[in-house]
């Protein structure tokens, strides 16, 4: 079973945090990536802004077009998840 690196408890995946920790915004910003996703963004730059689009909506693909053409990380650690 793969822990939390925050509380411990049981995490989705190893080296990550539940997701009690990861909606806690301040425990959250204690674990930005790189510091437990090293790979995640593939080296480089993080985007300049975190979007609330839902992912799939057409609002997101325009974001993610712009962050392409910026030679931008595609995904920042805040963008909107849905729901």
């Amino acid at each position: 079973m793969q822990r939390c690196i925050h509380c411990q408890i049981r995490a989705a995946r190893r080296g990550s945090l539940c997701w009690s920790c990861y909606e806690n915004q301040a425990i959250r910003a204690l674990y930005v990536p790189p510091a437990f996703e090293p790979d995640f963004y593939g080296g480089q730059d993080l985007p300049d802004e975190p979007t609330p689009a839902c992912p799939g909506s057409p609002e997101k693909i325009a974001v993610l077009t712009a962050r392409v053409e910026a030679h931008r990380a595609l995904w920042h650690p805040l963008d909107g998840r849905g729901g």
